[in-house]
């Protein structure tokens, strides 16, 4: 799943994942019941069937789903990678600085 800084939806949203029947895809959907925004999670062969999908504490989607082409189960998050995380923990003071110096 694409990786973000902060749950992509807020929790109050709809969360679907499902099975692509067609491409043998994992997919993933959110929205306000009107307007989607949808992504592919998985397309490495026959993946996605037997899908359960669980939001954590601060909205991000957790999925566990069957890899039918390697026979065993799968898990995918849009949590952050520590990586970002700590990019974001570093740049977040230096812009803050930044401001700062621009202002006085």
């Amino acid at each position: 799943m694409a990786q973000a800084d902060q749950p992509p939806f807020a929790p109050h949203c709809l969360h679907i994942s499902y099975y692509d029947w067609s491409n043998y895809h994992l997919k993933y959907a959110a929205g306000n019941g009107s307007s989607w925004d949808k992504e592919t999670v998985d397309s490495a062969g026959d993946v996605g069937q037997y899908t359960s999908l669980s939001l954590d504490d601060y909205g991000f989607a957790h999925i566990r789903y069957f890899d039918d082409t390697n026979d065993g189960l799968k898990y995918a998050s849009n949590v952050p990678e520590p990586t970002t995380l700590l990019l974001f923990g570093l740049g977040l003071p230096a812009l803050i600085a930044w401001r700062r110096r621009k202002h006085s």
